[in-house]
């Protein structure tokens, strides 16, 4: 059973894409779906370069961005839970799945998660305006009617 389809839009930094996948805890329940955005020909993903069955990709010829490519995977997706990541976008390890294992039985609609943003090359943090739309350490929670 999938609990959880993770939405990856793509195109171009297969390095990058392949450090989000990894970064997905190890779980059968959760499916992870590429939808590369015109990638050029040497930058298109395959499913070789990820060893991990859980891995779909679907290719789009369309170049009408990420918001059109995670369209596409919600079309794909069969999971109760959708999330959404950037394919430069790491998971930190374990809080992932505690996260996902603490809101697997719940009838919310949304919830939102604050984020931890790094630059890379100098390992600092970032400030992230996204979070300033969340409660302050918490996360929110959202019921639609």
């Amino acid at each position: 059973m999938i609990n959880y389809s993770i939405i990856i839009p793509h195109k171009d930094n297969i390095e990058l894409l392949k450090r989000c996948v990894a970064s997905i805890p190890l779980r059968s329940d959760i499916q992870i779906i590429i939808v590369d955005d015109s990638s050029d020909s040497k930058n298109i993903p395959s499913t070789e370069q990820f060893n991990d069955s859980r891995v779909e990709i679907y290719l789009d010829y369309s170049n009408k961005g990420a918001g059109h490519a995670r369209n596409i995977g919600l079309q794909r997706s069969i999971g109760k839970w959708i999330l959404f990541a950037d394919c430069d976008d790491t998971f930190i390890p374990f809080e992932l799945e505690k996260k996902l294992d603490m809101y697997l039985n719940s009838n919310l609609d949304l919830i939102l998660f604050n984020v931890q943003a790094v630059d890379f090359e100098s390992g600092t943090y970032i400030k992230c305006v996204y979070n300033s739309m969340i409660e302050k350490d918490c996360d929110a929670h959202i019921n639609l009617c």
